[in-house]
């Protein structure tokens, strides 16, 4: 699947660090964990939001509706209840005016209807939205290793605690690739100006092609190991619904675990890990 570059995607002249290909560490280093369900939930709630602002991008562009012709720096989103399967949430573009950020267009999506472009009603900005806009700059701007030239953030209420959850995608437009390392986590602030903790998703860059079995036209599952973690984090949660395909990752500790249909399953197999085997 074809990943588009985001209105708030953020030019990075840097080179990108090489796979690590090496037997995984055993020390791994600490990032902020959570339960699989949290893990799941927080995959899914990522894809979803991710893939509004992709159609909404579409939609504005479409519009002739540009950081350039519109003056756009970036957008927000919202969603509805239950939202969770793009059934109903909105998708704010925020514009610069006057030295000043604002509302600007809405797109509105209802479940069972179009999604809508409309001017927004009020250019005023929650106190609230500020504070989601200013988590994702903030973000954007503390990238330490990039592994693309473009970034787009989604923004999510904290779990466990009153701030936010960011995450900043490395995203490419070339078909049938998948970006495995390189993908940031932001524990920041509830007012968005502060980051409490920064974890990187991944030791190093990886992309990794996606092959299609030619008997069935169907994608083939793809391996990998991970080195930040002994359980599965959520944006390979995020991978599996984004490229519809099933992942088997293998942790540092050896296990093996199963990533299809949004869920994350011990396979029941410990691994020992090589030296060809692919790692983030």
């Amino acid at each position: 699947m074809m990943r588009r570059l985001g209105l708030l995607a953020l030019a990075l002249l840097s080179a990108c660090a090489q796979p690590n290909r090496g037997a995984p560490p055993s020390d791994v280093p600490a990032i902020r964990s959570f339960d699989i369900a949290t893990v799941e939930r927080l995959g899914r709630r990522i894809y979803v939001e991710d893939m509004m602002a992709a159609r909404a991008s579409d939609m504005m562009k479409a519009a002739g509706l540009t950081d350039r012709t519109a003056g756009l720096r970036g957008w927000i989103v919202e969603l509805s209840p239950p939202g969770l399967a793009m059934g109903g949430g909105r998708v704010r573009f925020i514009r610069g005016r006057n030295g000043a950020l604002e509302a600007a267009y809405d797109i509105n999506f209802v479940e069972g209807a179009v999604p809508r472009l409309v001017a927004a009603d009020n250019s005023v900005l929650k106190p609230e939205e500020v504070a989601q806009l200013d988590a994702q700059f903030l973000a954007l701007n503390n990238i330490e290793k990039p592994c693309s030239q473009n970034y787009n953030p989604v923004a999510l209420r904290d779990p466990e605690f009153d701030g936010w959850l960011v995450w900043t995608l490395a995203a490419t437009t070339q078909p049938n690739l998948m970006i495995v390392g390189g993908h940031y986590r932001f524990t920041i602030s509830a007012d968005g100006k502060t980051i409490l903790r920064k974890d990187a998703l991944s030791r190093s860059c990886l992309n990794m092609p996606i092959s299609v079995d030619p008997a069935h036209g169907t994608p083939v599952a793809v391996f990998t190991t991970q080195l930040v973690s002994n359980q599965p984090l959520e944006t390979t949660i995020y991978l599996n619904f984004l490229h519809r395909i099933p992942l088997a990752v293998a942790m540092p500790d050896g296990k093996l675990w199963d990533i299809a249909n949004g869920k994350a399953e011990f396979s029941g197999e410990t691994l020992k890990v090589g030296p060809s085997t692919p790692s983030p």
